[in-house]
């Protein structure tokens, strides 16, 4: 194989394993899938004349992702190539407005979110993809978890990457950005043994790790040209190509991925933003909302990782999304939402009554009292007796009403 990254290279046209056809695998899997959205990118395939595709390490209901050489500049780049759209790319306009707007802010952020080298766009059968070009970066934080004792990390260990997300973070609403995503994130790293074939799981996904020792990708390419072509489901207008594992790395997190960013100055009422389970509470409650959502998405992913689950289950017995079950969790954790947040909501009196705010925080107050750790330190029967809570319209009861 040529280490000329200008040169191209060649693929083999067997020694793959073929996928069964009636099989769904990789974006054939997803619920929105349609395979007329989806460019069919082939192995080898030169795109602009300078970027040559080398390997499959991603997709999702937005995009398939790609490793190239860059012909011009003798590197390797990332293909992000959107589903096709009769609409510019969203996310291709925050970073022009990212463009636009950096020069404002000097900030150690500016390090941390995921840098766009290049766009173009391609006809495809079924209409125009946008592509992104952009630096690689390796394995996802799901894969990272999966090769950590208890699929967690300890406390020490999530201290630094923190920090990095928080300045990133911070650096992007300076620029009046708002992710709103769960955080996707990238590490920055050097290679630790070959590689595998995997089927990336886009979820946690979102927590990827970058690249610095750019020699992994020779060891990405041999594989892919040499001992361990990928396998792959052929079809008569497309060929399913089964992602690869990008490189193992110590580095700390870049925010990436800004598919589902919003730009501050824009109106932000009721929009149904966020994963799930991840959502903030002026989110389940339709208010409006600004950067203090990404704020909030911070503690969900903190917790995923030292935890190794999600905070809240938001899910009732029959599996389905229930905000009333997801508010309550909240509530058990965090205490009642203050009236002043009550009333920011037009949809909050689904959930709570004009009176019944005063009434829960009586009732936790009431079980606090009781929750205690030492046994000594509980009330007696006879003290919860006279507790205010329940002491409150205790005279109504048992009034007959005045003829």
């Amino acid at each position: 194989m040529s280490s000329n990254l200008r040169a191209p290279l060649s693929f083999p046209s067997s020694g793959f394993d073929l996928v069964d056809k009636t099989r769904n695998i990789e974006e054939e899997t997803l619920p929105t899938y349609t395979p007329e959205k989806y460019y069919p990118v082939h192995l080898g395939q030169v795109f602009q004349g300078r970027y040559q595709v080398v390997g499959k390490v991603g997709y999702g209901g937005s995009s398939t992702v790609w490793l190239a050489r860059d012909f011009r500049d003798a590197r390797h780049v990332i293909l992000k190539m959107c589903v096709s759209s009769r609409e510019p790319s969203h996310e291709l306009r925050i970073y022009e407005h990212i463009k636009a707007t950096e020069h404002r802010v000097d900030h150690v952020g500016k390090a941390f979110y995921r840098k766009l080298y290049d766009s173009f766009t391609v006809d495809g059968p079924s209409g125009s993809h946008v592509c992104l070009v952009q630096e690689p970066l390796g394995l996802n934080l799901d894969q990272v978890l999966e090769m950590r004792p208890n699929n967690t990390f300890d406390l020490e260990l999530l201290k630094p990457p923190l920090r990095q997300i928080l300045a990133g973070l911070d650096y992007l609403h300076r620029l009046d950005i708002i992710h709103t995503g769960k955080l996707l994130l990238a590490c920055k790293s050097l290679l630790s043994g070959l590689l595998t074939v995997i089927k990336i799981d886009l979820q946690t996904r979102n927590l990827l790790l970058g690249i610095d020792d750019t020699s992994v990708f020779s060891v990405f390419e041999e594989a892919e040209t040499e001992y361990q072509p990928c396998p792959r489901k052929v079809l008569d207008d497309r060929t399913i190509y089964v992602s690869r594992r990008v490189p193992f790395s110590s580095r700390l997190p870049i925010i990436t991925d800004f598919g589902e960013v919003r730009l501050r100055d824009e109106a932000h009422i009721g929009e149904d933003i966020m994963p799930d389970v991840y959502r903030a509470p002026e989110i389940i409650l339709r208010s409006e909302w600004d950067i203090w959502v990404d704020i909030w998405s911070v503690a969900m992913v903190s917790w995923d990782i030292v935890k190794g689950r999600t905070l809240f289950k938001a899910r009732n017995d029959e599996k389905l999304l229930d905000d009333r079950l997801h508010l309550a969790e909240m509530i058990a954790i965090m205490g009642p939402p203050p009236k002043e947040f009550l009333e920011r909501s037009q949809t909050s009196l689904i959930y709570w009554d004009e009176n019944e705010g005063e009434d829960v925080a009586g009732f936790l107050s009431f079980l606090r009292r009781i929750l205690r750790w030492l046994p000594e330190e509980r009330p007696t029967a006879g003290e919860l007796m006279f507790d205010p809570w329940l002491m409150e319209g205790l005279g109504k009861f048992g009034q007959s009403k005045k003829p």
